[in-house]
């Protein structure tokens, strides 16, 4: 694992399927986080924001024991545009979001705003973080369209049926490591 990989996973709970496979794209994917790992002791952390407790800080260890079907490791390409200018961009991503959730906690975004980075849902740890260092990830937008899913979506707060959606494009297809 490199500063900066995006960990995709697929939950063991309900909620995961419900994220998984409820947009009209659906994935086999429920959960997005980034990993920082320090350059002096090798030293793992998985950045991610969660339901139950807005962004946290976890050990790889800790990340890993809690209850998870895959994880898929996604990683720049080697000739991504950004690598060309900066080759520690993705490691530079990963810092500046760890040093944000390290010195303020970002409160869970149930209204799925990915646009404001005060409050964020899982995604959103990624996309800020890559977004403030002048990469733009996730061209892809996901929609939530189905009129029950809606309703029932909103009922809980959430004001923003599109999603983010990572696309093959922007990853290294030779670091793809699935874990299940």
């Amino acid at each position: 694992i490199h500063s900066g990989d995006i960990l995709l996973s697929r939950g063991g709970a309900p909620t995961s399927a419900l994220i998984a496979r409820g947009s009209d794209f659906p994935s086999t994917f429920s959960h997005v986080a980034l990993a920082y790992v320090d350059p002096e002791t090798g030293e793992g952390t998985v950045i991610e924001s969660l339901i139950e407790a807005g962004s946290v800080l976890h050990t790889v260890p800790e990340y890993l024991e809690s209850k998870k079907h895959r994880i898929l490791v996604l990683r720049l390409r080697p000739d991504h545009p950004a690598l060309a200018s900066d080759p520690l961009v993705a490691h530079h991503a990963a810092e500046s979001m760890l040093r944000r959730v390290r010195e303020r906690h970002l409160p869970y975004d149930f209204a799925m705003d990915w646009q404001d980075a005060s409050r964020v849902f899982c995604s959103e740890i990624v996309y800020h973080a890559y977004e403030d260092e002048g990469v733009q990830l996730w061209g892809i937008r996901s929609a939530m369209s189905a009129p029950g899913l809606v309703a029932w979506l909103a009922a809980m707060g959430v004001r923003e049926f599109t999603s983010l959606v990572p696309s093959d494009l922007e990853f290294d297809p030779q670091v793809r490591a699935v874990v299940e």
